[in-house]
């Protein structure tokens, strides 16, 4: 992690009332992040990084809250991460616990000039030891509505990922809806074995009863690695987090 970095994830505020947000937004100078990582955007405005800041903003996933957003925020008593990179703040809506599936969080694994391996899991889980070895805390007893959200996350990766290649398991084709089911078993129950789906240059791992995707991907442009987590985030938050991978079972052999 970037000295840069470091600073602003120790400045970053979580559940920040909108009372406190509001003077901000009238002095206009508050900015809503939407499907990406609060620390990326500040990294990235904080370093004048033009290029990323103008993609956000053009894909609106960097804005200025409109009106009705506005009222929303002050109606329902929102609360926000915030984080300030001068002048601006940038804000982010707290996901408020109702069950299911709240955010979307993934993780650098490893990486050369031609992969990159990230990890990609949804949040809160289940208390799991191996999570917790890892060092992740937030956990919360699933329910029909995430079991549901997990099964929609699940569709968009290998409809994704179906745009590089038919999905083949063991050099064998098979069809989206049996990778689905497949990808499904093998993150209810550690009784199955590991799982290695090829979609061309890219594969996706999982397996041994954990709610988490293995992604090795292409290290090149054509590879939009944001835009496939806000896919997969649907409108939720999307964190990076760093754990200990092989507490998860992780091995690139």
């Amino acid at each position: 992690m970037s000295e840069l970095r470091q600073k602003l994830a120790g400045e970053l505020l979580r559940d920040v009332a909108w009372e406190a947000v509001k003077p901000h937004v009238v002095r206009e100078a508050v900015f809503l992040v939407v499907g990406l990582p609060l620390l990326d955007v500040a990294e990235a405005i904080a370093s004048d990084d033009g290029a990323r800041v103008g993609n956000w903003v053009q894909s609106g996933a960097l804005t200025r809250p409109d009106r009705a957003t506005l009222e929303r925020w002050r109606d329902e008593d929102t609360r926000f991460a915030t984080l300030i990179v001068s002048p601006f703040v940038l804000v982010q809506e707290e996901a408020v616990k109702k069950g299911g599936v709240e955010r979307l969080c993934w993780g650098m694994v490893e990486g050369d000039l031609d992969f990159v391996t990230t990890a990609i899991w949804p949040a809160p889980v289940d208390h799991d030891q191996c999570f917790e070895a890892a060092g992740f805390k937030d956990f919360s007893d699933s329910d029909a509505k995430w079991e549901g959200e997990l099964h929609t996350m699940i569709e968009a990766l290998v409809l994704e990922f179906s745009t590089w290649g038919s999905p083949k398991v063991k050099g064998g084709e098979v069809s989206v809806a049996e990778v689905c089911l497949a990808l499904e078993r093998s993150v209810e129950s550690d009784g199955i074995p590991e799982l290695l789906i090829e979609f061309g240059p890219i594969e996706v791992r999982s397996g041994e009863g954990h709610p988490i995707f293995w992604v090795k991907a292409p290290n090149s442009e054509d590879f939009n690695h944001d835009l496939l987590l806000r896919k997969l985030a649907g409108g939720r938050r999307v964190d990076q987090v760093q754990l200990d991978w092989k507490a998860l079972g992780y091995s690139n052999e």
